[in-house]
């Protein structure tokens, strides 16, 4: 296992290489010039040419990557051409509250997929099995915004039970912080209950079906004790990959969400620092998320090899 371990974490390291060469790259490309957003309207050529200096874009694209990677490995991003804050500081700002969120998107996710996949997939064509396909592909057809923009109307202008938008610190009052976040967090959870739904269903039937599950029932045991037991954890195996898969989803997702509700977690502040041309920000926040899904994705593979040691023997060659 440590070998196998070893291998993957191997492999993330050219990914993560060639991942930041190219957001680096691409977002040079963007239009616009962080020097003239600093300097203003009034600028002289010679403010401008000296400013560049002082930032280091005079310098070719290649040397300044080299300088950003190498800085980067000893924790430092760099500074805000807008805010005159260090990146590192404005992640450990914003990352946490986007970190919640998706969280406890995904906690709700769970709770609402799981048991309903095992309802579904032990009675297959039912009533019950009927509305949750239903379910799952209305939620699956709807985009995210909408999801948030109903949720709003209904909620918040109607009702006036949750907050449109705003953010309570969770150090400041637990009470409050949860109440932010149930819009949100039902927003973007919605759509990974339909995806977790649909494939784990598929996977316990198919389970359900094999010869051993057929034995466990001819024992007289329990069908809750089969399915917990016997049927949950080699059914999970596409579900583990595909919630691997479903992070970047989940990132583009939470960036949305947090412009709808104005939660100030890194999705907002990726939008500021785009309109800004705050090239070092936005690099800051594409590498931290970059980082952030190279690792679950590999957590992903561990959980899979941990469920099926047959796919490290396959990949590791043990």
């Amino acid at each position: 296992m440590k070998r196998y371990i070893l291998i993957r974490l191997a492999a993330v390291v050219p990914i993560l290489l060639i991942t930041s060469f190219f957001s680096f790259y691409l977002l040079n490309l963007l239009p616009g010039n962080p020097v003239d957003a600093i300097c203003g309207v009034g600028c002289t050529a010679a403010g401008h040419v000296k400013l560049t200096h002082q930032l280091g874009l005079d310098k070719p694209m290649l040397t300044r990557y080299l300088i950003f990677l190498k800085h980067a490995l000893t924790g430092n991003l760099g500074k805000s051409y807008t805010t005159d804050q260090t990146v590192t500081q404005a992640l450990a700002q914003r990352l946490p509250i986007t970190l919640e969120l998706m969280f406890l998107s995904q906690v709700v996710a769970l709770l609402i997929a799981v048991p309903l996949a095992m309802a579904t997939a032990l009675r297959p064509g039912s009533r019950l099995d009927r509305y949750g396909s239903t379910f799952s592909f209305s939620l699956l057809s709807t985009p995210t915004f909408v999801i948030g923009v109903f949720l709003v109307l209904a909620f918040a202008v109607k009702l006036h039970i949750f907050p449109a938008t705003g953010y309570t610190n969770l150090t400041q009052n637990v009470g409050e912080n949860l109440k932010s976040m149930v819009l949100p967090v039902i927003t973007l959870s919605l759509g990974s209950v339909a995806v977790y739904h649909r494939v784990l269903r598929s996977d316990l039937i198919s389970t359900l079906q094999e010869d051993f599950v057929t034995v466990a029932k001819a024992k007289g045991l329990s069908t809750r004790y089969i399915m917990l037991r016997h049927v949950i954890r080699p059914s999970t195996l596409t579900f583990v990959t595909l919630a691997s898969l479903n992070i970047g989803n989940l990132i583009g997702g939470a960036f949305i969400i947090e412009v709808i509700f104005q939660l100030p977690g890194i999705g907002l502040m990726t939008i500021s620092s785009i309109l800004q041309n705050d090239y070092l920000m936005v690099q800051g926040v594409v590498l931290v998320t970059t980082v952030g899904f190279v690792l679950l994705s590999l957590l992903a593979d561990i959980l899979n090899a941990v469920i099926d040691p047959r796919i490290r023997v396959a990949r590791a060659g043990l």
